[in-house]
This record gives structure tokens, C-alpha cells and sequence, in this order.
């Protein structure tokens, strides 16, 4: 039988400049869904960067104003009215609403939805313990309570990962719940030979430059290891703390084996996670970890931080080991037996190619089409 096809409208702040997972994953959930013949429509906040709206061209756009940038990930909040997204709702003949995160352009699409009598799905992609960690616990419980008042509206809830699941159980949704991986693209991240003979292990980490990112520990770490020992650290990612950590690289002198690159295209990043003997993931706070992902589709040993507000440990299965987010020994004592141990990273670099299948972008998308359709068909 013919699968049917949708028009789907998504509600993302700030597409074109903001720096984050979740933003990243709508984008490449959205394009997906195009290439599968649904029609994609997007609400968002003016494009400050014009030129990468060629990057969009699978949707049809509708650009609302916004709020100046906040947080280091240059966040800009759009803000319309529930009657403007109601009419694009009706114009656009939308079948479904599928909104990244509860904020107000989210809240409207919300009201707009009901009022056009249509069902709306949201992500979880928000950790409020990420977003206020400076605040009393009770503050952040009130936030969340805000936060999961929009989720239980809703008809459906997708979380990228059971953690993620976890972490709003409290709140029993009286709603359709589903735990859909962010997922990796084989077609992009895909594995080459490993040479067990390279003078020089190379460690890897990527994503943004931001102190819950913590990765000044992996600068500390690198200090503590012998100076005979011949390494090199490739860090990818622009952010807020970039300047903060050349600086720590300067002051430790270990300049000749610590490089910063920036952002880089997808050809280029898979590269190093191609080349790459070991990823590092310094992180404390992470609902799945989509870099870790790519890492292991591309066969990384791992070395992931043990935090009690990170899912990416669970991805540790004989493929890596976890370390002391808070104990920079730590991780140098883990990269110290990854380098005296060629062998014993070839067997963690297969065990991640086995494991990574499970997270396959093809198996993310199609449960992801069945979550909408499951509202669609409804008469």
C-alpha cells in the first residue's frame, strides 16, 4: 500500500546561525522526511545569514522576528502570534505540527494547532539542568513543571533517548510517548581501514566550545602525559570558551600536538573521525550525543566522560572506557592504556562499527514517519 504522503510544519528558533544539537537534528529529521516525499514547512526566525537559505531549499520557509541572540549558542527566539501561524497552517494545508522546543514561537504553533483542530508532536530535546544549572533546584523544578505543561498539551512526545525518557517520568504525560534516536547517516559516516602501526594516536573531539562541554579536562589530561609520548589532539568546534582554552594550551606549552579547527563541513569532519584513534566526549550534560554517533559509525574506540547528567556513557559497551569528568589523571591514566595497547583499540574500533547499527539514521526516520502517521490516519 502506497505510504501516505504529509505536509509537515516545523517550529525551530534561529535555523541559519544557532550552534546545537537539537537544531542540528531537526534539520537533518527535516530533510530526510523531504527526501521521502513529505512537503516540508518551516517557521522560524529571520535569517540573519542569507546565504544559508540554499541550505534549506528542500522547505518552504516562513521567517518571523526575533529576540537578539542569548546564550553562546546564539539563540534568537521568534515571536508571532498564534493567528499568523494559524493562517500559514491553513494555507500551507498542514497535516501535522511538529515542534522542536516549548518556547514561545512553540507555544503558539500550539495554540494555533488546536484551533485548526490539527495534532502537534514535540521533541524533547531540553535538559533543564543544562540550561539552568546556576539556579536552586527548586527554580529548575518550576521551569521544568513550565516546560512539561507544553508537553502534556500535546498530543505526542518524541525523546532521543530513554534517559531523556527518564528525566520527565515524574510528570506521567496522559500522551503518546516514543524514544527516537537522533540516529547517524551511514551514507556520511562510514568507516575506513585503521593503520595499528601510525607513530602518533590521535584524539578527537568535536562540538561546541562551551563550559558544559568541559573540555579543559582533555587540555589537563594531555599536559599530564609523558612528554615522550607522541600524540595529537584535533578539537573541532567554535564557541564561547575557545579563546579561555587556547589560552590553557599556551600555558601548558603543548602547542605542537593540540590543534583547534573550527567548524567543519561534514567532508571534513568525517575525515577526522575517519583517521582518528580515539574520540573523547568531555561532556557533562547530554540527552544522547550525536558527535558520539558519528564516532562510532566511523569506528572510534571511546573515551567518555562518567557523568551522572550524560546519556553518551550508556554507549560504552567494550568499545571504550568512561573516565572521572572531574579528574584529569583520570583520563590521562585511559588514554595512556589506549596508546601502550594497539590491539586492544583495533577490538574497541570494531565493537563500535557492531554497535552503531542499532542508532542507523533509515531506522530513526521511519519510526519517525510512523509516530506522524499514527496521528494522521486517525479519523
Amino acid at each position: 500500500m502506497t505510504k501516505k504522503k504529509l505536509t509537515i510544519a516545523i517550529i525551530c528558533d534561529a535555523i541559519d546561525t544557532t550552534l546545537g544539537g537539537s537544531y542540528i537534528s531537526a534539520q537533518r529529521f527535516a530533510k530526510w522526511l523531504a527526501d521521502e516525499g513529505h512537503s516540508i514547512v518551516r517557521c522560524t526566525s529571520k535569517f540573519i545569514d542569507a546565504s544559508r537559505k540554499k541550505d534549506f531549499a528542500y522547505a518552504k520557509l516562513y521567517e518571523f522576528p526575533s529576540l537578539f541572540p542569548l546564550w553562546p549558542q546564539h539563540v534568537r527566539f521568534a515571536y508571532t502570534s498564534a493567528s499568523s501561524l494559524l493562517r500559514i497552517f491553513r494555507k500551507e494545508q498542514i497535516d501535522i505540527v511538529y515542534n522542536i522546543h516549548p518556547c514561545y514561537l512553540g507555544r503558539q504553533a500550539y495554540r494555533a494547532a488546536r484551533k485548526s483542530n490539527l495534532p502537534i508532536v514535540s521533541h524533547s530535546h531540553i535538559y533543564t539542568e543544562l540550561l539552568i544549572p546556576w539556579l536552586p533546584k527548586f527554580l529548575q523544578r518550576g521551569i521544568k513543571n513550565v516546560i512539561a505543561r507544553l508537553y502534556r498539551k500535546c498530543d505526542g512526545t518524541i525523546y532521543p533517548t530513554a534517559f531523556a525518557q527518564k528525566d520527565f517520568q515524574s510528570y506521567h504525560f496522559p500522551i503518546q510517548e516514543i524514544v527516537i534516536s537522533n540516529g547517524v547517516d551511514a551514507k556520511v559516516f562510514h568507516p575506513l581501514p585503521r593503520r595499528l602501526h601510525d607513530e602518533k594516536l590521535t584524539i578527537l573531539f568535536v562540538g561546541r566550545l562551551d563550559p558544559e562541554k568541559n573540555i579543559s579536562i582533555l587540555i589537563e589530561a594531555l599536559h599530564l602525559l609523558p612528554k615522550n609520548h607522541k600524540r595529537n589532539c584535533v578539537i573541532v568546534g567554535g564557541g564561547s570558551e575557545e579563546k579561555k582554552l587556547r589560552t590553557l594550551v599556551d600555558t601548558y606549552k603543548i602547542q605542537e600536538y593540540v590543534h583547534f579547527t573550527g567548524k567543519l563541513s561534514s567532508i571534513d569532519l568525517v575525515k577526522h573521525y575517519q583517521t582518528c584513534w580515539v574520540y573523547v566526549l568531555t561532556s557533562l550534560y547530554e540527552l544522547e550525543s550525536m558527535t558520539t554517533l558519528e564516532a562510532m559509525s566511523c569506528g572510534c574506540p571511546l573515551l567518555i566522560a562518567n557523568s551522572q547528567h550524560s546519556a553518551a556513557k550508556f554507549f560504552v559497551q567494550e568499545n571504550g572506557y568512561l573516565f572521572d569528568p572531574h579528574h584529569p589523571k583520570d583520563l590521562a591514566d585511559k588514554i595512556k592504556m589506549l596508546m601502550n595497547d594497539p590491539q586492544l583499540l583495533h577490538g574497541m574500533s570494531q565493537k563500535s562499527i557492531v554497535l552503531w547499527s542499532q542508532f542507523s539514521f533509515e531506522k530513526s526516520i521511519q519510526k519517525l514517519e510512523e509516530f506522524f502517521l499514527s496521528f494522521c490516519s486517525r479519523a
